[in-house]
């Protein structure tokens, strides 16, 4: 079995972005069952991607109109 690769960060964070990050851990404190950086940044992107990506704004509209035809018929 292959591992997989990882990737390895390095940044620097203002007061600000703590505040925010601290926050994002409290909200998500029921979820997840460890808080971590990638854990924590993990869920934020899935949340990210869903709401803002164009395939997933599709897949929506579908199951929208999915929904809607059965509810007609």
């Amino acid at each position: 079995v292959e591992a997989e690769p990882l990737f390895f960060f390095l940044f620097l964070e203002s007061p600000e972005f703590m505040s925010y990050y601290n926050e994002a851990c409290a909200l998500l404190s029921n979820k997840l069952r460890r808080i971590s950086f990638e854990a924590v940044f993990g869920e934020l992107l899935d949340d990210c991607i869903r709401r803002r990506s164009p395939r997933m704004r599709q897949l929506r509209r579908e199951r929208r109109a999915a929904v809607a035809a059965t509810a007609g018929s």
